[in-house]
């Protein structure tokens, strides 16, 4: 749909969002989800096996592309960014770091001939990341105000609305959890 707009159309929609980024705010529809249950694949329908994800506006999705991506220049441009972190960097990718390992790890073998590989992966890592915690990385981070200011808002006073099928229940506050699994706003953890 955003894509098949007409260039007059491409203005105004560019203005509309340049004025929430001047102002560090955000619409309130764009910090409202919809949480739907979808089977998690190759198990049974059974309720245990349904995962939620969370549908939220087009329009504030393409505003959070646009301050992710004035998010990650500020990061590398800044050296935020650990030579050892792979996932979420533009042109680095799971290859890079495969790449890497065999060359440090497999080729490399010590005169004893063991090497060790750990990997780690926190389960909801992201998920639960306290919102204080992200505007603590933002500030560590020495974050454009546009884009501090647009995290705050984006963060406060989300909404969401869960269901099963038709059935839809209130709207209701979101926690003070960024739990919106369809769509990690950034992953702080670099900072």
């Amino acid at each position: 749909m955003i894509r098949n707009l007409s260039d007059e159309a491409v203005d105004q929609l560019t203005q509309f969002i340049n004025d929430y980024w001047e102002k560090g705010t955000a619409p309130e529809e764009w910090k409202h989800a919809t949480a739907v249950m979808i089977p998690k694949p190759g198990n049974k329908l059974q309720l245990e096996n349904l995962g939620p994800i969370s549908l939220t506006s087009c329009l504030g999705k393409l505003f959070e592309r646009i301050v992710v991506r004035q998010l990650q220049r500020h990061l590398e441009e800044k050296g935020h960014y650990k030579d050892s972190m792979f996932g979420f960097r533009a042109k680095l990718s799971t290859q890079d770091v495969l790449v890497q390992i065999k060359k440090e790890v497999l080729t490399q073998v010590p005169y004893n001939g063991e090497n060790v590989i750990m990997a780690l992966d926190v389960k909801g890592a992201f998920d639960n990341v306290g919102h204080a915690a992200i505007m603590e990385g933002s500030n560590n981070a020495n974050c454009r105000k546009e884009i501090h200011d647009y995290t705050r808002a984006f963060l406060s006073n989300g909404t969401a609305t869960g269901g099963i099928g038709e059935l839809r229940g209130e709207k209701n506050q979101h926690s003070k959890r960024a739990r919106r699994k369809a769509r990690s706003y950034h992953r702080y953890s670099s900072t």
